[in-house]
């Protein structure tokens, strides 16, 4: 690539950014440093050295007499395991977001990972199409011992118990082993009853 080239990408690069915010941009609201970084290069056979990957970011300041600070940037090239990709990335703590009146659509033709440590999904109505699993996740024993009150375990829309072990021994027909929801509460209790010493094990099944 010749300098003449680099500068005709650049020019183009501008219109396009312009075009996309749909107004005036200033140069300084663009990074173009992988191009500026193979200009200041020494071409000794007139020649371009193969550039950095691309990289467009965004700079805003409420203040002209504050520095710019960059939200974001698109970034297109070989990351990671050396795949290529492109990079929409938001930084200095800024939120990315999609937004639309009418609709919004991803497609992949592999995989749709999400990664994250809480997904929230907000709708009144969520369709899925296909199988959806998911690893069984289960928590420590709950023990509930003879003479003890009910023992809370966990919320309803969290999961479901197993009772996994029963230590003691049953006296006649009011004795008695049992998992319930509280309706003051929603949550499962663990609890039991017999005259004689009674010890129940139980394990909680779901989002734990």
């Amino acid at each position: 690539m010749t300098i003449e080239d680099l500068n005709q990408r650049i020019k183009d690069l501008e219109s396009l950014v312009c075009r996309l915010i749909e107004g005036k941009v200033e140069l300084r609201n663009i990074d173009l440093q992988p191009y500026a970084s193979c200009a200041q290069a020494d071409f000794k056979d007139g020649s371009m050295p193969q550039p950095e990957p691309p990289a467009l970011r965004f700079y805003y300041s409420p203040d002209q007499n504050e520095q710019l600070k960059c939200y974001g940037s698109l970034e297109g090239g070989k990351f990671g395991a050396e795949q290529p990709a492109l990079y929409l990335r938001g930084e200095s703590g800024a939120h990315v977001t999609i937004q639309s009146n009418h609709h919004v659509s991803i497609h992949a033709a592999q995989y749709f990972t999400l990664n994250a440590k809480t997904i929230n999904f907000e709708a009144t109505q969520l369709n899925m199409d296909g199988e959806i699993s998911a690893r069984i996740r289960y928590t420590d024993p709950f023990v509930w011992r003879s003479g003890q009150p009910p023992l809370k375990m966990i919320n309803q829309d969290a999961g479901f118990p197993v009772i996994t072990q029963i230590k003691g021994e049953f006296s006649g027909t009011e004795s008695q082993v049992k998992t319930y929801i509280d309706a003051n509460d929603g949550y499962w209790y663990l609890f039991g009853t017999s005259k004689k010493k009674l010890e129940i094990h139980a394990i909680v099944v779901g989002r734990v």
